[in-house]
């Protein structure tokens, strides 16, 4: 683009509509993260163990559905396919008050993960193809940032509804912020993509074999998302810090949204690899420093760090796959990005645990610190480079 020549307009109706249907979404998905437990225990008398593999399921249904959905996306229009599957995506919270037996709940959990994973794969992409692509970093850096407001202000208000009136009340809370964005995204105006012929199935229809490198090296550090997301409360309650736990993902979501403003515009100018290898540095020296030295300013401050760290980190990587795919594999990127996010965060939840249960909840937030570190070793020796030698013309 000559640099006298207007830059192409980022924030149109259709943008705005997606980013705060996407908002909506997470919203409803993490109001209920700290609710269900708690319903568990007290509707079904579930124990610890059970209630996290009924919880489980959720995740595992979602990361399951992922290569499958990212051929879906790829394959038909895909406006449609997101209001259709996001519809049963919303329907499925009026199923929490009446699933009245602990086998109805568990099934209720894996159909809403398989929705939650096409869902996601599908608004990601259609996000993708009504912003620029001379933008398309900046675009997928606020878009992302919507998931982390969710992330920020989701788990509060389902605590305070579940406090302050019920169980049902977070569940009608979730139903109506997911009604609000499917209606979004009935209004959003998405020219229909160029489907191409494909040849006959192979496994780089379902999973971006070009993104292999990337999803190792991302794995590894979505390790450590997941051991915080789950057990930073805990960590928190270990070292004394119990009052500054509530303020952990708040102040995170802070992080998440200072680093959106300027590595938008950096990924769109040929700093991707940089803007990784920097957060990835970040993310381990405050990561470390947090769980050594838990300290009132320690954990606060670490919390915002922490956050940018993240938020310079996942529209990177999204961008990484993106720019490896066709035009016509972009719900395939979409789908192994979050493949691998998942698995680093299922690993994390399940290894984490593990470790806490041995040592203590520092100890596996530090584990976590160290695979960043070698995630970064793998990224600069692997990645990067298979990234430069691969990347598809916007």
């Amino acid at each position: 683009m000559p640099p006298s020549s207007k830059p192409e307009a980022l924030w149109t109706p259709a943008f705005v509509l997606i980013c705060l249907a996407n908002f909506l979404t997470f919203f409803a998905f993490y109001l209920l993260l700290p609710v269900l437990p708690a319903y568990l225990l007290d509707e079904f008398h579930a124990s610890r163990s059970v209630s996290g593999a009924v919880l489980g399921v959720y995740t595992l249904s979602a990361l399951l559905i992922r290569p499958v959905s990212g051929y879906v996306v790829d394959t038909v229009s895909r406006k449609p396919l997101h209001a259709v599957g996001l519809l049963i995506f919303v329907g499925l919270f009026a199923g929490y008050p009446v699933a009245g037996t602990l086998l109805a709940f568990t099934l209720l959990r894996a159909f809403h993960g398989m929705a939650f994973g096409m869902v996601t794969t599908s608004g990601s992409t259609l996000a993708i193809d009504v912003m620029p692509a001379s933008r398309r970093g900046e675009g997928i850096a606020f878009f992302g940032l919507t998931g982390s407001l969710a992330m920020a202000f989701g788990p509060m208000s389902g605590l305070f509804a579940m406090k302050n009136h019920s169980y049902h009340a977070a569940f009608v809370l979730s139903l109506i912020a997911g009604i609000l964005s499917w209606i979004m995204v009935l209004f959003i105006r998405a020219k229909p993509h160029q489907r191409t012929p494909h040849s006959a199935l192979s496994l780089d229809r379902f999973f971006l074999l070009k993104g292999a490198h990337g999803s190792v090296s991302l794995l590894l550090s979505a390790f450590l998302y997941g051991v915080l997301l789950f057990y930073v409360v805990l960590f928190a309650r270990e070292v004394g810090l119990e009052n500054e736990a509530g303020y952990f993902f708040v102040l995170m979501a802070l992080g998440v949204g200072l680093s959106r403003f300027g590595s938008g515009k950096l990924i769109d100018k040929g700093h991707g690899v940089q803007l990784i290898v920097a957060g990835k540095v970040l993310l381990f020296l405050a990561t470390a420093v947090f769980a050594l030295w838990p300290t009132h300013w320690v954990f606060n401050i670490g919390s915002i760090l922490i956050g940018m760290g993240c938020g310079v980190i996942g529209p990177c990587y999204q961008s990484l796959f993106v720019d490896l795919a066709q035009h016509n594999q972009r719900g395939t990127a979409n789908s192994t990005f979050y493949t691998a996010w998942d698995l680093g965060i299922g690993s994390g939840v399940l290894i984490g645990g593990a470790t806490a249960q041995w040592l203590n909840y520092g100890a596996a937030i530090l584990f976590g610190a160290l695979l960043v570190v070698m995630s970064l070793i793998y990224f600069l020796f692997f990645t990067a480079s298979h990234y430069k030698a691969n990347k598809c013309p916007a």
